[in-house]
């Protein structure tokens, strides 16, 4: 595996910034094309493919082409898939985040990792639907090394017609660091979130913050959720401070590696998300849930925990990650 440049480390901070590194797990590349750019070499054996592009109906080319406004370099959103993964190589955290330029605000759509849905590629191994978060684990088990990202974003475009043009995944040991590198988060909850009664405020280091996200014995993984939510809401604070900006490179050239982090963001990227972040408030990031009666919970047969989406599912992803409407 070839060595990460220190743009790419960078990435990840920027994106921990914006709070879109939710439970920050590692990054490889779901790029759109294996193009090699200056600067951005590809990573050996982790080159992955998206899904199929819906295809665009055809329009007819005015005579006249008229300006598009840019925001710090960009015009169009950038449609990002950030995964968490835990020691087992399961997606503990899974974020679809949508960045609008133009309109400065980022959306970071939450999506159950208990959900079941098709699965496709995998019937020669006999698996033809699982838990969204196992597509992660069957990806490097059956398609290899950094191909996990690849079928989980296959399988979220083939349910819900979502598609990613940039992605990264990061491991639960880069999350503590991270955060001990802060200096610990600050959580302050008005209300308990589920069935851990703790209000108020409380410091974390990064073993406590990690804990305290991945609990959901009492409750479920809608909760655990929230509580991830707003655990990141403190390294948002730190980081937008204009004297820990100026500290960002610094610190992801030393939590990263090649080992915890992958991703196919560019340098261009990095920088249009820095550029973004510089300007962004706390409420210009939107966390979005997926509603409990929406992905109601049954036991199978053998004892397991899934959880059912219905069809409002969809209504909810298209209209809010697909068309902006958040």
């Amino acid at each position: 595996m070839k060595k990460r440049t220190i743009a790419q480390k960078y990435s990840v901070l920027i994106l921990l910034t914006l709070l879109l590194a939710v439970l920050i797990q590692a990054c490889s590349p779901l790029a759109a094309s294996p193009t090699t750019t200056p600067g951005n070499p590809p990573v050996a054996d982790t080159a992955i493919e998206l899904a199929t592009a819906i295809p665009a109906t055809a329009t007819a080319v005015p005579s006249a082409t008229p300006t598009v406004p840019t925001v710090c370099g960009q015009s169009d959103p950038m449609f990002i898939l950030g995964l968490g993964v835990d020691e087992n190589e399961q997606a503990d955290a899974i974020r679809l985040i949508r960045v609008d330029f133009l309109s400065g605000r980022v959306l970071v759509l939450s999506f159950p990792r208990d959900t079941w849905l098709p699965i496709t590629g995998l019937e020669e191994e006999g698996i033809t639907a699982g838990r969204i978060n196992s597509t992660y684990g069957y990806g490097e088990a059956f398609n290899g090394s950094g191909k996990g990202a690849a079928l989980l974003a296959d399988t979220l475009n083939r349910n819900y017609e979502v598609i990613f043009d940039r992605w990264f995944s990061a491991h639960f040991s880069l999350f503590v660091s991270f955060v001990d590198s802060l200096g610990g988060v600050d959580i302050d909850l008005a209300q308990p979130i589920g069935g851990y009664g703790f209000r108020g405020k409380l410091h974390l280091n990064g073993r406590e913050a990690l804990t305290y996200v991945r609990q959901r014995a009492n409750d479920s993984d809608l909760y655990r959720i929230q509580r991830q939510a707003e655990v990141m809401k403190g390294p948002f604070r730190k980081l937008s401070q204009p004297q820990n900006i100026t500290a960002l490179p610094e610190l992801g050239a030393k939590l990263l590696d090649e080992r915890t982090f992958l991703t196919n963001l560019s340098l261009s990227d990095v920088t249009s998300l820095a550029c973004l972040a510089a300007s962004l408030q706390e409420e210009d990031i939107v966390f979005l849930d997926i509603p409990h009666e929406y992905v109601p919970g049954i036991e199978t047969e053998t004892g397991a925990f899934i959880r059912i989406p219905a069809p409002e599912v969809a209504d909810i992803i298209r209209k809010a990650y697909i068309e902006g409407k958040y």
